[in-house]
């Protein structure tokens, strides 16, 4: 798949280690000498020694994030937020140690085929997996906090296993493979559907739920007709649609004669049509 531009979605919070302080000593010491100064290592702490030292893929995390393996032997349990960017991690298991975890950012890593480790960060409010090589939505069960999902720009074919994500506000499926409109019959808090260039050829049916939905962006797919966009009246709270967008292309519905005409006579409340 081609690189594309990809907006930055609304709302979506990126902090990074705001909660680690700089490391003041050097890591090349034994466990007993990195523990609290006036303690010995607690389990805890020897086990997270353990993970460290048999984990490349969380050494390269705690890199990327600035923490040494000092910090995250003592501080890793309250990092709330990670960022890796533009690189070859192996795996994203390793956020399974950071259980306070709340904003996890991914981008340009090709590597991260599969979404792993999250069902050790219930607290997880964003989530952005950006030009990587996702082929599915899968093992975000447990994260039933997040309110913003970026996975654009991967491979995913199908909107699936987000039942349980029924505060999700923001959902962003970007230059995938999607070709049709499913799963979202649990989101009933969603406000905004992003799903340009994918492969959808109609929207009749997938939102009867989604009575809250307030922006919708599909830009680029196959959709020809009218009749092709009939679900689009189940919406009531519909006030911007992007079926032509500058940044990823329009449908062949936006060549009919009168489209815009018909679709502001059809959708009263719209009061953004493809971005104007």
């Amino acid at each position: 798949m081609s690189t594309s531009y990809t907006p930055i979605e609304p709302h979506a919070q990126q902090k990074v280690l705001t909660t680690v302080e700089p490391a003041a000593d050097d890591d090349g010491v034994s466990p007993e000498e990195e523990a609290d100064e006036d303690d010995t290592p607690t389990p805890s702490h020897r086990e997270r020694f353990e993970w460290f030292d048999a984990n490349p893929d969380l050494e390269e995390c705690c890199t990327a994030n600035g923490l040494t393996r000092k910090q995250f032997v003592r501080r890793g349990d309250r990092v709330t937020s990670l960022e890796m960017f533009l690189g070859f991690w192996a795996s994203m298991r390793s956020v399974r140690y950071f259980g306070l975890l709340q904003h996890l950012s991914i981008v340009k890593h090709p590597t991260i085929t599969t979404i792993d480790g999250l069902e050790c960060c219930p607290l997880l409010e964003s989530l952005r997996i950006i030009e990587c090589g996702l082929t599915h939505i899968s093992n975000l069960s447990a994260c039933v906090k997040l309110t913003h999902i970026n996975l654009s720009s991967n491979h995913i074919g199908k909107i699936e296993n987000i039942s349980t994500l029924t505060s999700l506000q923001v959902l962003w499926l970007n230059d995938n493979h999607i070709r049709r409109l499913s799963g979202l019959s649990e989101c009933v808090q969603l406000k905004q559907l992003w799903l340009a260039r994918n492969d959808l050829d109609e929207l009749e049916s997938g939102f009867e739920a989604n009575k809250l939905l307030e922006d919708i962006n599909v830009a680029s797919n196959r959709l020809h007709s009218f009749q092709s966009l009939h679900g689009l009246n189940k919406l009531p709270a519909l006030r911007s649609l992007s079926l032509s967008d500058p940044h990823y292309g329009d449908n062949p519905v936006c060549r009919l004669c009168n489209y815009q005409t018909y679709l502001l006579c059809q959708l009263p409340a719209l009061i953004y049509l493809d971005t104007i």
